[in-house]
């Protein structure tokens, strides 16, 4: 069902973002973090791990600098 509807909207004339989370989300805060796509993707100590505070930075921060293409599927997380 999901996936039908990311195909539903992928083929639309809608401008959209889907922002995946990380698996985990911890309290903290840090500036070392990664973009990428849709892939499911761990870090060198094998976690796929992000701080709320790091996610919304991050997010308020490439939104606002233009660095961001719509219509695609991204995540965050920390390295």
């Amino acid at each position: 069902m999901h996936k039908r509807k990311i195909e539903f909207v992928r083929k639309s004339n809608l401008n959209w973002l889907y922002i995946s989370p990380a698996a985990l989300f911890y309290e903290g805060k840090s500036q070392n973090y990664e973009l990428i796509g849709e892939e499911f993707k761990v870090n060198a100590k094998g976690e796929s791990r992000v701080s709320y505070s790091t996610y919304a930075t991050a997010l308020i921060k490439l939104l606002s600098s233009g660095e961001i293409k719509m219509r695609q599927r991204i995540s965050l997380i920390e390295l």
